[in-house]
Protein backbone atom coordinates (compact mmCIF):
# COMPACT_ATOMS: atom_id res chain seq x y z
CA UNK A 1 0.00 0.00 0.00
CA UNK A 2 1.41 3.39 -0.96
CA UNK A 3 0.04 6.61 0.44
CA UNK A 4 -0.15 9.87 -1.41
CA UNK A 5 -0.92 13.03 0.57
CA UNK A 6 -2.38 15.00 -2.35
CA UNK A 7 -3.30 14.41 -5.94
CA UNK A 8 -4.03 17.04 -8.52
CA UNK A 9 -5.34 16.53 -12.02
CA UNK A 10 -1.82 16.73 -13.37
CA UNK A 11 0.14 14.48 -11.02
CA UNK A 12 0.22 12.36 -7.88
CA UNK A 13 2.79 12.86 -5.15
CA UNK A 14 3.77 9.74 -3.23
CA UNK A 15 5.14 9.86 0.28
CA UNK A 16 6.71 6.83 1.93
CA UNK A 17 5.59 6.23 5.51
CA UNK A 18 6.09 3.27 7.88
CA UNK A 19 5.56 -0.29 6.57
CA UNK A 20 1.81 -0.58 7.09
CA UNK A 21 1.31 2.60 5.11
CA UNK A 22 4.16 2.42 2.60
CA UNK A 23 3.38 -0.28 0.10
CA UNK A 24 1.87 -3.69 0.47
CA UNK A 25 2.51 -6.46 -1.99
CA UNK A 26 2.05 -10.19 -1.90
CA UNK A 27 2.55 -12.47 -4.85
CA UNK A 28 0.89 -10.82 -7.81
CA UNK A 29 -1.13 -8.11 -6.05
CA UNK A 30 -0.42 -4.65 -4.62
CA UNK A 31 -2.71 -2.19 -2.87
CA UNK A 32 -2.03 1.57 -2.96
CA UNK A 33 -3.98 4.17 -0.94
CA UNK A 34 -3.91 7.71 -2.41
CA UNK A 35 -5.56 10.69 -0.76
CA UNK A 36 -7.55 12.86 -3.16
CA UNK A 37 -9.03 15.37 -0.68
CA UNK A 38 -8.79 16.11 3.03
CA UNK A 39 -10.71 18.14 5.63
CA UNK A 40 -11.04 18.25 9.42
CA UNK A 41 -12.02 14.74 10.51
CA UNK A 42 -11.99 13.02 7.13
CA UNK A 43 -10.68 12.54 3.61
CA UNK A 44 -11.40 11.00 0.23
CA UNK A 45 -8.99 8.40 -1.09
CA UNK A 46 -8.48 6.10 -4.04
CA UNK A 47 -7.43 2.50 -3.59
CA UNK A 48 -5.55 1.08 -6.56
CA UNK A 49 -5.51 -2.73 -6.90
CA UNK A 50 -2.64 -3.76 -9.19
CA UNK A 51 -1.98 -7.22 -10.64
CA UNK A 52 1.64 -8.13 -11.49
CA UNK A 53 2.29 -8.30 -15.26
CA UNK A 54 3.99 -11.69 -14.78
CA UNK A 55 1.22 -13.16 -12.62
CA UNK A 56 -2.22 -14.58 -13.31
CA UNK A 57 -5.27 -12.38 -13.82
CA UNK A 58 -7.62 -11.74 -10.92
CA UNK A 59 -11.24 -12.70 -11.58
CA UNK A 60 -13.35 -11.38 -8.73
CA UNK A 61 -11.89 -9.76 -5.65
CA UNK A 62 -12.52 -8.84 -2.04
CA UNK A 63 -10.25 -6.38 -0.27
CA UNK A 64 -10.27 -6.51 3.53
CA UNK A 65 -8.41 -4.92 6.42
CA UNK A 66 -8.55 -4.52 10.19
CA UNK A 67 -8.38 -1.19 12.07
CA UNK A 68 -8.53 2.14 10.24
CA UNK A 69 -9.63 3.47 7.83
CA UNK A 70 -13.30 3.61 8.74
CA UNK A 71 -15.33 3.87 5.52
CA UNK A 72 -18.22 6.33 5.38
CA UNK A 73 -18.96 6.27 1.61
CA UNK A 74 -17.51 4.14 -1.20
CA UNK A 75 -17.49 3.97 -5.02
CA UNK A 76 -16.45 1.49 -7.72
CA UNK A 77 -16.90 -1.26 -5.13
CA UNK A 78 -19.41 -2.75 -2.73
CA UNK A 79 -19.17 -2.46 1.06
CA UNK A 80 -19.63 -6.07 2.18
CA UNK A 81 -18.72 -5.66 5.85
CA UNK A 82 -18.19 -2.52 7.94
CA UNK A 83 -15.90 -2.50 10.96
CA UNK A 84 -13.28 -5.10 11.86
CA UNK A 85 -12.72 -6.37 9.29
CA UNK A 86 -13.80 -3.87 6.67
CA UNK A 87 -14.49 -5.76 3.43
CA UNK A 88 -14.91 -4.15 0.00
CA UNK A 89 -15.87 -6.28 -2.99
CA UNK A 90 -15.87 -5.90 -6.74
CA UNK A 91 -18.82 -4.72 -8.78
CA UNK A 92 -19.73 -6.25 -12.15
CA UNK A 93 -17.69 -3.84 -14.28
CA UNK A 94 -14.40 -4.19 -12.36
CA UNK A 95 -14.33 -7.79 -11.14
CA UNK A 96 -11.77 -8.92 -13.74
CA UNK A 97 -8.26 -7.44 -13.53
CA UNK A 98 -5.95 -8.77 -16.27
CA UNK A 99 -2.24 -9.31 -15.60
CA UNK A 100 -0.39 -6.00 -15.46
CA UNK A 101 -3.53 -3.90 -15.06
CA UNK A 102 -5.18 -2.17 -12.14
CA UNK A 103 -8.60 -1.07 -10.95
CA UNK A 104 -9.30 2.02 -8.87
CA UNK A 105 -11.99 2.23 -6.23
CA UNK A 106 -12.50 4.92 -3.66
CA UNK A 107 -13.90 5.83 -0.29
CA UNK A 108 -14.55 8.62 2.15
CA UNK A 109 -12.63 7.88 5.32
CA UNK A 110 -13.35 9.05 8.85
CA UNK A 111 -10.39 10.31 10.88
CA UNK A 112 -6.93 11.52 9.98
CA UNK A 113 -4.64 10.69 7.09
CA UNK A 114 -2.79 8.37 6.77
CA UNK A 115 -4.96 5.36 7.49
CA UNK A 116 -3.43 2.51 9.48
CA UNK A 117 -4.92 -0.74 8.17
CA UNK A 118 -3.55 -4.06 9.39
CA UNK A 119 -4.05 -7.57 8.04
CA UNK A 120 -4.76 -6.25 4.53
CA UNK A 121 -5.96 -9.11 2.34
CA UNK A 122 -7.10 -9.70 -1.24
CA UNK A 123 -9.34 -12.75 -1.54
CA UNK A 124 -8.18 -13.91 1.88
CA UNK A 125 -4.44 -13.76 1.10
CA UNK A 126 -2.56 -11.38 3.36
CA UNK A 127 -0.71 -8.62 1.54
Amino acid sequence: MKLSPNRSLSSAVAVAVPFLCSGLAHGQHTVDFRMTDQWQGGYNADIVLQVDPDGPSLNGWELSWMDRPEVLYWWNCELLEDGDPTVLGNVDYNQFIPSGESRTLGFTGVGDWPPSPTEVRINGEQI
